[in-house]
């Protein structure tokens, strides 16, 4: 049981070193072809100079949705396949439900990354393609998300569309199931940790990117253990009326401005870790 704790200790250790020292790649522009690409480099282990490849992969978004704030006039409204993702706050009254929470998920159980990788860089890339013209730069966090959720076919210009079935709401990881706490959200706007996993300022109309620690935590922890992977929930001001933002969703018409997961990681750990257990 020691010597199991112990090797996860390690194993973490080395990823952040390779993030805190600037790891390979870290800061630098990633290949977003959604092709591998392969860069080496070097990594002492205590006896030598040895050459640890540092593999960058990037992905498309498995899933993403709206949560569209509920109230008795507004009703149950989603957005599973629609072309935007939305965040903040609308110039709707508070009981139009002026809210909106972006959901994104990345299927990395099939994303080819082997199970004993080391994961040592993590970035999501946004495209913004509306932004009120008065709202400013708004602080837009990522949050693990706690319980599944799904996309189905609701479609809208921005205003929610009617839900169909399986599509997450404001007050329903799936929709159409009988509203009881076990088909709900534990507390309406969904599930997710308190613990912010990234933020960035958003303003104008353009690329943005998501890179953290505990993104690389997040990324690391969902390849181990698959069935914990529910994505992030993207929140924007909540608080401004009219600050409301507009991200492209992995239906746009624009592929170049899908959403992208783009994560660096060494294949293999055995090499490092196991002469520094042996030590102990």
């Amino acid at each position: 049981m020691k010597k199991k704790t112990l090797l996860l200790f390690i194993t973490l250790s080395v990823g952040l070193w390779l993030a805190i020292a600037g790891g390979p790649g870290w800061g630098q522009e990633q290949p977003l072809t959604g092709l591998q690409s392969e860069t080496a480099v070097s990594l002492g282990d205590g006896s030598g100079r040895k050459s640890v490849l540092i593999v960058t992969k990037s992905f498309a978004a498995s899933r993403d949705n709206t949560l569209f704030e509920y109230t008795p006039i507004s009703g149950d409204l989603s957005e599973g396949a629609g072309s935007w993702i939305f965040t903040g706050r609308t110039r709707q009254l508070a009981d139009e439900g002026p809210i909106r929470r972006g959901l994104i998920l990345f299927d990395l159980a099939n994303s080819g990354i082997p199970l004993n990788a080391l994961v040592s860089k993590v970035t999501l890339q946004l495209h913004l393609s509306a932004s009120a013209f008065d709202s400013g730069p708004q602080s837009t966090s990522l949050h693990r998300l706690l319980k599944d959720w799904g996309e189905g076919f609701s479609f809208s210009q921005g205003t929610g569309g009617i839900p169909t079935t399986g599509d997450a709401t404001w007050r329903q990881p799936f929709f159409g199931l009988p509203i009881t706490p076990a088909n709900s959200w534990t507390t309406p706007g969904g599930d997710f940790s308190p613990a912010t996993s990234a933020s960035t300022l958003v303003g104008n109309i353009g690329t943005y990117t998501w890179s953290s620690l505990r993104m690389v935590l997040d990324v690391q922890e969902w390849l181990l253990a698959p069935a914990t992977n529910f994505g992030w929930i993207i929140l924007g001001n909540e608080i401004l009326s009219g600050s409301a933002k507009r991200f492209d969703s992995r239906q746009n018409p624009t592929a170049a401005n899908r959403p992208l997961l783009i994560v660096e990681y060494q294949p293999e750990l055995k090499n490092y870790y196991l002469p520094i257990i042996m030590k102990q």
